[in-house]
């Protein structure tokens, strides 16, 4: 996370207002200590609470926290399986599971009852309405495929060259 800046150009003009991406950057960051501190053996019941309130709050923010949450259940459910399945371990998980769905869960629940779209994603919905994924299967080609990837390496260029070009004018 440190070399983020390093890594994406537009970091500091992303990440200096007030905003969604903004916020699930500091509530990521709550949740990266608050795990390590239950890696570390410093497990204090405290700790899986805030855990589990981070990860809420963010899955509350942006659907961007699903996979942070499945990848914060893995490491809870490894770091169990290394101390033995210990009461304490698994209790520790346990609470911030039920923490994080109870902040957050109910929202992508709702969604995929009213919208048939877990993340209730306009595009998903639009997906779904119009033939579903098969459609979409339908209509691949390899030089689409090739054509958005060399989208994103040559916005992610451009973004570097102006961030660069930013730098040196002043």
């Amino acid at each position: 996370m440190a070399a983020w800046p390093l890594l994406f150009p537009q970091f500091f003009p992303e990440f200096a207002r007030l905003g969604n991406d903004s916020l699930c950057l500091l509530l990521a960051g709550v949740a990266w200590a608050a795990l390590l501190r239950l890696l570390g053996g410093q497990g204090r019941w405290a700790w899986a609470l805030v855990l589990g309130i981070s990860l809420g709050l963010g899955l509350l923010t942006k659907a961007f926290f699903l996979p942070i949450g499945a990848g914060v259940g893995l490491m809870l459910a490894l770091h169990a399986r290394r101390a033995g399945f210990t009461r304490t371990v698994l209790g520790q998980a346990a609470i911030a599971a039920a923490v994080a769905l109870a902040i957050g869960g109910w929202w992508y629940v709702s969604r995929e009852l009213q919208t048939g779209s877990l993340v209730g994603s306009d595009e998903f919905i639009r997906l779904n309405h119009d033939g579903g994924v098969h459609r979409l299967a339908g209509a691949f080609s390899p030089a689409g495929l090739a054509r958005g990837l060399g989208v994103i390496v040559g916005t992610f260029v451009w973004a570097i060259e102006g961030s660069v070009g930013i730098y040196v004018l002043n």
